[in-house]
């Protein structure tokens, strides 16, 4: 056990001491991971005598192990095991050093690997427990150890051996903290949901019914938990009030419950009629500035319903923003609604407070992407901080060779081909993008960036190098030491696009965002080209969370030296077809507004699409799009040249969200019909 975890010392350092070292170094090869468990072993036989007591009365082993070949086995056990079970996870582990590929890399087993973990943890405390009892069982039963030793010591070898295998893939690893996509660097910041339920003053009432209306909040509360999972496998953080506000002094304590375990989105439920002015107390403890959502159920029985009309009314009379539902819980319809609505409301409420990271100023004079202070931090709680590329420049001097060496091989492997030319597209130009990257990297962590971009052209792209790539794989959910967060980086520092960006993340439940030029409408196939140098995440290529499904389409391409003459590699690949959801903020005056609209990636023929790419940018990717909206009615209100949009149809969360940010939503085509304006917009 203690073999398997301290092959982990590595990263440990690096993250401790910020070492210039690899996460995954030498102690992760085979070759040096044999003599480290052979040392480790030699060492726990050197400490037997003084440990070999308490592992005896821990049920760890039942007599001293004869010399020290158990421990020197036990310590190889541990560590190549650890290596074994990394080895696929990681793409920077060279398990066979001094060979530098690694062959037994493939993330696609992570989940069967932590499954594997997890499983193998359960069995072993089980295991452990059952030894347990079996010592406490009167001595001379015929379930003492004693009665059958031989199967005491299996139970015992197995315990070890499942234990020993957990903590080896799962104990303290620095990238991974649980079996999903892009768990450990980065995770999504979700805000925390309260529910609570108002109820009737009369006692008998309450004295009755309470348990029931506990029985709502927590199923509410479940399901939440189980329908609103997020691409990092995580769910957001739900509290229910310890009690129904069906007096004043409960009111006040539910709401003060809530407000101290930090609630910054308010779900009330109603299943029974309510004091309406209960909600006051309440609402006014957690906060005013909170997404509100009244659900109720719809029988006769217990008018929950009624009491969502007058309480609801009551908020909106003092210009709540509100939404509501009103059905049967179990209805897969209501979840829907609500798991929606949710989604909407964590991206309002997790925003606030974020900051903007933004390198360079706005590029090449495109105004639709300024950062406009004043309307933005009313409306999102979002500021901006604005670094210059100089910074981004003197950090890449700092990257270390190896890790820069380790991304260049991990990226070239990767792509379907890289087309050098020798002058424009160098392996020299290509670690350069690579650098920028791990610059990039460094600078948002190191400020506390939640979402950034760069502005590019024209000083780095004329004097350092082109962005593609960097911004490729800072909105992709992988790098070369394996899955990460999506980070949302816009292009041409387009701050508006960078805001669309990160709210389409959340609403969509966290995957990869894209960004496009809306660069070509093709009339007879009512067919837009969206087009853009590099912000396009690759994952798009095959929406794959295996890197190696996506880059096998990617080619880089030499820069276009008219516009780019620094050189470097442009990313080009196809998208791959399936529903999306497009949208883009505007400012009209000072007022903000989000156009939505969906539409279809599709498939076309190879020469079709050849011809095609050739009429815009051979050596950019592309998506062919058609939009559930005319030409005319896009064309009229689209506010500027770069579009950004997520799989799926997330119309109805961006609708919610632009309700509850006061920000004007407009959707296109026959979605447009789905929605009724709210009550804040027909007396407005």
């Amino acid at each position: 056990m203690v073999s398997s975890v301290a092959v982990d010392i590595e990263p440990l350092l690096v993250f401790v001491f910020g070492l210039n070292y690899p996460l995954h170094g030498y102690l992760h090869t085979f070759l040096a991971a044999i003599p480290y468990g052979l040392l480790l072993g030699w060492i726990m036989a050197g400490v037997e005598e003084v440990l070999g007591p308490l592992y005896r009365v821990l049920i760890l082993e039942e007599n001293a192990p004869r010399g020290r070949k158990p421990f020197l086995l036990a310590g190889v056990a541990g560590t190549v095991s650890h290596v074994l079970l990394d080895s696929p996870l990681y793409s920077d582990i060279r398990p066979f050093y001094p060979l530098e590929d690694n062959p037994l890399f493939d993330p696609s087993l992570t989940f069967e690997i932590y499954a594997f973990c997890a499983m193998s943890f359960a069995v072993g405390v089980v295991l452990y427990l059952t030894l347990w009892m079996l010592r406490l069982k009167p001595r001379g039963s015929w379930r003492s150890p004693k009665a059958f030793p031989r199967l005491d010591r299996k139970f015992q070898s197995l315990s070890s051996f499942l234990i020993v295998f957990r903590i080896s893939a799962s104990g303290p690893q620095p990238l991974y903290t649980s079996c999903t996509r892009f768990a450990g660097r980065g995770s999504l910041k979700l805000a925390t949901i309260g529910i609570a339920m108002l109820g009737d003053e009369r006692r008998p009432v309450m004295e009755r019914l309470e348990p029931k209306c506990r029985e709502q909040m927590e199923r509410l509360a479940q399901i939440i938990k189980d329908k609103c999972k997020y691409a990092n496998g995580e769910s957001p953080p739900v509290v229910v009030a310890p009690k129904v506000a069906s007096s004043i002094r409960d009111s006040k304590e539910v709401g003060a419950y809530l407000a101290s375990r930090n609630v910054k989105i308010l779900v009330l439920a109603y299943y029974i009629w309510d004091y309406p002015y209960l909600v006051w107390p309440l609402v006014n403890e957690v906060g005013k500035d909170k997404p509100v959502l009244c659900i109720s159920n719809n029988e006769g029985l217990y008018p929950g319903n009624v009491g969502l009309l007058a309480t609801d009314g009551a908020l909106r009379q003092a210009g709540f923003r509100t939404h509501r539902i009103v059905g049967d819980f179990e209805d897969p319809k209501v979840q829907e609604a609500l798991v929606k609505w949710v989604r909407a409301a964590e991206a309002y409420a997790s925003l606030r407070g974020q900051v903007y990271g933004m390198f360079g100023g706005h590029s090449m004079g495109m105004e639709t992407g300024y950062f406009h202070l004043v309307p933005i931090q009313r409306a999102f709680g979002v500021t901006v901080y604005q670094i210059d590329q100089l910074w981004l420049l003197k950090e890449m001097e700092k990257v270390s060779e190896e890790e820069v060496e380790k991304g260049f091989r991990w990226l070239a492997s990767m792509v379907r081909e890289v087309k050098y030319d020798g002058k424009m597209l160098t392996p020299e130009t290509l670690k350069r993008q690579i650098r920028l990257y791990i610059a990039m990297r460094k600078v948002c962590e190191e400020w506390s960036f939640d979402f950034c971009g760069i502005k590019g052209q024209r000083d780095f792209t004329e004097h350092v190098c082109i962005t593609d790539v960097a911004e490729m794989l800072m909105n992709d959910p992988y790098d070369w030491n394996g899955p990460k967060e999506p980070f949302v980086c816009s292009t041409e520092a387009d701050s508006l696009g960078a805001l669309t960006m990160q709210v389409l993340k959340y609403v969509g439940g966290g995957v990869p965002v894209l960004f496009a030029d809306v660069r070509l409408y093709v009339p007879e196939k009512d067919l837009w080209l969206f087009v853009n140098s590099g912000n396009h995440a690759s994952w798009y290529a095959s929406r794959s969370w295996d890197p190696r499904e996506n880059l096998k389409k990617v080619t880089l391409h030499p820069a276009i030296e008219m516009y780019f003459p620094t050189g470097g590699a442009s990313v080009e690949f196809d998208a791959a077809p399936g529903e999306m959801t497009f949208a883009r903020f505007g400012l009209y005056g000072d007022k903000l507004y989000m156009v939505i609209v969906r539409g279809e990636s599709v498939d076309l023929p190879e020469e079709e699409k050849r011809k095609l790419r050739e009429q815009t940018n051979p050596t950019w990717p592309h998506m062919y799009v058609k939009l559930k909206a005319s030409f005319e009615e896009f064309l009229n209100v689209f506010p500027a040249n770069h579009i950004h949009g997520i799989p799926g149809d997330r119309v109805e969360e961006l609708v919610r969200f632009c309700e509850m940010a006061g920000v004007k939503p407009i959707v296109l085509g026959e979605d447009a019909k789905r929605f009724h304006k709210p009550i804040w917009e027909l007396v407005g």
